[in-house]
């Protein structure tokens, strides 16, 4: 898989989760991204992301490039309300530009070894929150909760990446 790949134009391996259903076991994809902004290359998947970090780390010192690991929790640069609040805002601007936010509340709950219930509970608070400063802002309030909802399935798809790429049970807390 890695012979067909033009390492020299490649930007920064990157390892993060796929999407799947809650009940499945998360799939993993290790991808490459391109410096041209071409189509990212698919290295390999698996469910195992140990399996995928060391094959990441094994490629990054082969073929000399950088490594970025979205399975490992960021911290936050901003507290999880304003940083959710903040993403609300961009996902509801009028451009096209893709944002992918990194430090976001799964983060900080995972960090603060809180259990899916715990974080359910913080999230549903930083939404309302959230949705409501919207409004105040000159929002549609329906608009607004749709999007807040769309981003917090994310946070909540995040939340349980990061438990099964970080071998933590989501039902226990830390």
């Amino acid at each position: 898989m890695s012979d067909h790949i033009a390492w020299s134009h490649v930007k920064t391996l990157w390892l993060s989760d796929t999407l799947s259903a809650p009940a499945d076991p998360v799939t993993f994809r290790l991808c490459a991204i391109m410096k041209d902004g071409a189509a990212n290359r698919l290295l390999m998947t698996d469910t195992n992301a140990t399996l995928l970090r060391q094959a990441a780390h094994r490629f990054s010192a082969e073929k000399d490039v950088p490594f970025d690991d979205w399975t490992r929790p960021k911290p936050p640069g901003t507290s999880p309300s304003e940083f959710f609040t903040d993403h609300l805002r961009d996902s509801m601007a009028d451009d096209d530009e893709p944002r992918l936010p990194r430090g976001g509340v799964a983060d900080a709950c995972f960090l603060a070894g809180d259990d899916a219930e715990t974080f359910r509970a913080t999230l549903r608070g930083i939404v309302f929150a959230a949705v409501g400063e919207m409004v105040k802002e000159g929002h549609d309030p329906h608009d607004a909760k749709e999007c807040a909802d769309f981003c917090a399935v994310n946070e909540q798809d995040r939340f349980r990446a990061l438990c099964d790429a970080n071998g933590r049970d989501r039902s226990v807390k830390l």
